[in-house]
């Protein structure tokens, strides 16, 4: 599952400003950017949903993935939860691990005692908006 969200902002004057900065730039954008993930990661931890299946353990794999240039050269930030952190648990049972994390997600008709759907999509959409003024600031902050 891949969630994309663009943010209305000049990305060619942040772009500018963080290639004027050089070093300086790139780390107050990856800063910014994991400052976030990390208050992704805090609020949707206790949204995630605690299911008899996993025992908390897809909550616990709740995780962020610090900033870092991908192959084309963009910054960014990965939150996630599942994979690898639920494969001893759910290894043994019929239960598909690397699919767990995703219909807990995405499916809307589940019923939980713990959590809902959307853990990771609701806190992100609430932060997201405030990433460009925090980034606008930290470049700010670090011109000479």
């Amino acid at each position: 599952m891949k969630l994309q969200v663009k943010v209305q902002m000049d990305v060619e004057q942040v772009t500018r400003e963080i290639a004027a900065l050089g070093d300086a730039g790139e780390e107050a954008a990856k800063e910014v950017l994991n400052a976030f993930a990390v208050r992704v990661v805090n609020e949707a931890k206790p949204l995630t949903p605690v299911e008899p299946i996993d025992g908390g353990d897809l909550r616990e794999s709740v995780r962020a993935i610090s900033a870092r240039k991908g192959r084309t050269g963009v910054l960014g930030v990965t939150v996630m939860a599942g994979g690898a952190p639920l494969k001893a648990k759910l290894e043994a049972t019929k239960h598909r691990y690397n699919v767990v994390a995703a219909v807990q997600h995405e499916d809307m008709s589940l019923k939980h005692t713990s959590g809902g759907p959307k853990f990771i999509e609701r806190p992100f959409l609430r932060a997201v908006v405030q990433v460009p003024n925090e980034l606008l600031a930290a470049l700010d902050a670090r011109k000479p």
